[in-house]
């Protein structure tokens, strides 16, 4: 949210993003082995089954989601034409922006909300 109104892929969005990849690569594989340590040594297939398809239908979903946000933001920040078209009309990279923006704000909401739960519903490891 903070680096789309400066408007530069290679100096702003593209750090950030790679911030971003690094941080899920440290926490997507110690979940999933946290995932299947939890299962019986009988299931390891149906477990694995069933943390993809999750995965996967949560990718999904949050995809529509964040497509409508994005549509809405626009709109409602004086989009004109369809949200990603090319345009060249007055206020199309104003509302572009703004969509971006409101999309970032919400999504690190998110991270932040699910960072708060992990932290106030983790067992400390001497109470397991």
């Amino acid at each position: 949210a903070l680096t789309a109104p400066l408007q530069s892929v290679w100096f702003a969005t593209f750090p950030a993003m790679c911030v971003a990849g690094l941080g899920m690569a440290f926490v997507v594989a110690p979940l999933s082995a946290a995932v299947m340590g939890t299962v019986d040594d009988t299931q390891p297939g149906a477990a694995s089954g069933v943390n993809n398809a999750i995965s996967r239908m949560s990718s999904l979903v949050a995809i529509a989601a964040f497509g409508s946000l994005a549509a809405f933001a626009y709109g409602s920040a004086g989009g004109t034409v369809s949200f990603g078209a090319d345009a060249d009309t007055p206020g199309h990279v104003a509302a572009v922006t703004a969509a971006f923006a409101t999309i970032s704000w919400v999504a690190a909401a998110l991270a932040a909300a699910s960072a708060a739960v992990m932290a106030l519903t983790r067992k400390s490891p001497a109470a397991a």
